[in-house]
């Protein structure tokens, strides 16, 4: 453990949802503890999951991810993006623009602009999953702007 983020499991998805899970807890239930336990687990995350370019990865990639994990990490920037809503963070916005800018600039197929599953590019495969999960990124990076 590295400050509350499981290292050797490192998905996305397990942070995601618990983001937005604590801040869905603080809003039925107000609780500062929620939120600040959130914060904490998102800046852990983006530590271990984001690379230099602060796009973020999972382990599958580049070609390794099923349907399943193809969609981790756009439920993590949903949620990250949530989290930003209730308490603003320029931590928070730096990752979500890097993600959505990336996925434009190197993750996209520019004939259809399909999206793929490594945000970091190159696109090397595009699917269902991998656009919608790169769409939770350009429209999180939307609702910051």
């Amino acid at each position: 453990m590295a400050n509350g983020v499981n290292v050797s499991a490192r998905w996305s998805y397990n942070q995601g949802v618990v983001l937005g899970g604590l801040v869905e807890l603080d809003r039925a239930a107000p609780d500062p503890s929620y939120l600040k336990a959130a914060s904490r687990i998102a800046k852990a995350a983006i530590e271990t999951l984001a690379d230099p370019n602060d796009v973020i990865h999972d382990i599958c990639e580049p070609n390794s991810c099923d349907a399943n994990a193809r969609q981790f990490k756009g439920i993590f920037i949903r949620n990250l993006g949530l989290l930003h809503s209730v308490t603003p963070n320029d931590g928070y916005v730096k990752v979500i623009r890097a993600c959505a800018e990336s996925i434009w600039a190197h993750d996209r197929n520019s004939t259809n602009n399909q999206l793929g599953a490594d945000w970091g590019g190159p696109i090397t495969k595009a699917d269902a999953s991998t656009h919608s999960s790169a769409m939770d990124a350009l429209v999180a990076a939307i609702a910051i702007s």
